[in-house]
């Protein structure tokens, strides 16, 4: 209804991500980051796009998770957010020891653990489990 609702394309931004579709989840993250008027947002995705076009996806998030570390350094970045990136990586290693430091920090992506699609290659971890418990799903 509004062309310009920034939510909007930060979750098509995920379904496109989900789909394999990197072009237009790269182009719906930078239209989030413009109509949310977040500069940092935008330097991340103008960072990325380069990357992901000279060497893929996966270099693509690598890079994000630097950013991220780099801008935790300045600013507050949810753990969970680069617990994330490594997910989609296959890194369940990674993506275990980000998400214990979001549980640590009691941030909100503790709140949607159960029903984001990256984690599903984790769920039968004992870890993950272990995680999901001390979280409080109990069902």
């Amino acid at each position: 209804m509004d062309p310009n609702f920034a939510a909007t394309y930060g979750d098509l931004s995920t379904l496109y991500r989900y789909q394999g579709h990197y072009d237009l989840w790269l182009d719906a993250l930078k239209k989030n980051a413009t109509l949310n008027d977040s500069q940092e947002d935008l330097a991340l995705v103008n960072e990325v796009q380069p990357t992901y076009k000279q060497s893929g996806y996966k270099a693509a998030v690598n890079r994000i998770i630097e950013l991220y570390k780099k801008r935790r350094e300045h600013s507050y970045i949810d753990p969970g957010f680069i617990a994330e990136e490594y997910a989609f990586l296959g890194d369940k290693d990674h993506a275990l020891e980000w998400l214990d430091k979001a549980y640590q920090e009691k941030t909100d992506e503790m709140a949607s653990l159960r029903i984001r699609r990256c984690y599903d290659f984790m769920r039968s971890d004992p870890r993950y489990k272990d995680l999901e418990r001390r979280v409080g799903y109990t069902w």
